[in-house]
Parts: structure tokens; C-alpha cells; sequence
């Protein structure tokens, strides 16, 4: 994947890259091919928006809600983690090593809530908690 790639933007932002390309191309008669190489995008990209418009108009080039599984832990329950995680040295907690690992994370959510977490998801967890992508 490209350093400029757009799929690292947030949504809202790639919407409004949309709709301002689109109109560049429509109102002003750009060159798709100019818009995408100043937006640093595939030229496909452009012309893909293009096509949408011209089927569905403004409402093709609005970004559509995302669904997935939702959280197993509330905010609250985040919260909680994130301040014992931050605040407290596993020893504390009669952890048998003096650093947080995803393991003790797990193991702390399971004896605190009951809940079973994939490792892969205690680590995304933490990622998102200790630098700020969940808003808690």
C-alpha cells in the first residue's frame, strides 16, 4: 500500500474528497486524471466517483455507515481497564511478571468481567485505548 494511500483517510474525510473532486471535474471541466494524481489517488479511483455520481448523483458520493460486531466492553468497562493497565504495576495484581502483556490483559478481563477476548482483540484494544482511538 501507498504512503498517500486514500484508504488510510477517515470517511468523512474521503467524502468530501469526493464530492469536491467531482465538482472539480463537473462545474470546472478538470482532468479526472489531474484530480487524482493532486488528491495522490489511482486514476480509477476518480473516474469510479464519476461513475457514481453520474448513476446517483450527491447521494453516491456520501459515506456509508459502518457495521461490525459490536464491543464487548462498554466505555465504562474500557475505562476501567485503561486506568488499571496505566496505573497499576501487574505485580500489583499478583501477575508473575512486572510488564502488561496481552496475556495478563486477557486474563484481567476475564477475571473482572468474564469475558473471553482474542488476543488479537485485547491487543487492538490497547492500541486504541492508550493512544486515543476510542473516545471514552
Amino acid at each position: 500500500m501507498r504512503k498517500d494511500d486514500g484508504r488510510k483517510l477517515d470517511h468523512g474525510t474521503l467524502e468530501e474528497l469526493r464530492k469536491r473532486a467531482v465538482a472539480k471535474i463537473v462545474e470546472e471541466g478538470e482532468d479526472p486524471q489531474v484530480i487524482a494524481k493532486s488528491l495522490g489517488l489511482h486514476y480509477s479511483t476518480v473516474y469510479r466517483w464519476l461513475r457514481t455520481f453520474k448513476k446517483r448523483g450527491d447521494q453516491g458520493l456520501i459515506s456509508k455507515p459502518l457495521y461490525g460486531r459490536p464491543k464487548k466492553l462498554n466505555s465504562r468497562q474500557l475505562n476501567t481497564i485503561r486506568k488499571i493497565v496505566v496505573g497499576k504495576n501487574p505485580l500489583q495484581l499478583k501477575f508473575s511478571f512486572a510488564l502488561w502483556t496481552r496475556e495478563m490483559v486477557q486474563q484481567l478481563i476475564k477475571d473482572k468481567y468474564g469475558m473471553s477476548l482474542a488476543l488479537s482483540s485485547v491487543g487492538r484494544m490497547l492500541y486504541e485505548l492508550l493512544f486515543g482511538y476510542i473516545q471514552l
